[in-house]
């Protein structure tokens, strides 16, 4: 996922432990190999990566448990105080 180039530098840092505490506090995710990191700057947006094994074979259950992680996902980047980037490009115009 990519947040906004306009994140100040203790956001994305708040933002990942709050991520990290909600994956490491959920009791249907398996806790070994979950992560939140950031892994990069793209031309729009600086970027994370959330992974997390699902401790079920349930397919609705599984379901449950994305969109629980989903919305927590959103509530941690709302926290920080940043937002999800938008692509999009700048044009400049100049008179000759």
């Amino acid at each position: 996922m990519g947040v906004r180039y306009k994140t100040k530098t203790n956001q994305p840092r708040l933002m990942l432990a709050e991520l990290r505490r909600t994956l490491y506090a959920h009791p249907m995710v398996e806790h070994g190999t979950s992560r939140a990191r950031l892994t990069g700057y793209s031309a729009s947006s600086v970027d994370c990566e959330v992974f997390a094994y699902v401790l079920t074979t349930d397919a609705v259950r599984f379901l449950e448990v994305q969109e629980d992680l989903l919305l927590r996902i959103r509530d941690a980047v709302d926290f920080s105080g940043t937002g999800f980037a938008v692509p999009s490009s700048v044009i400049y115009a100049a008179q000759d």
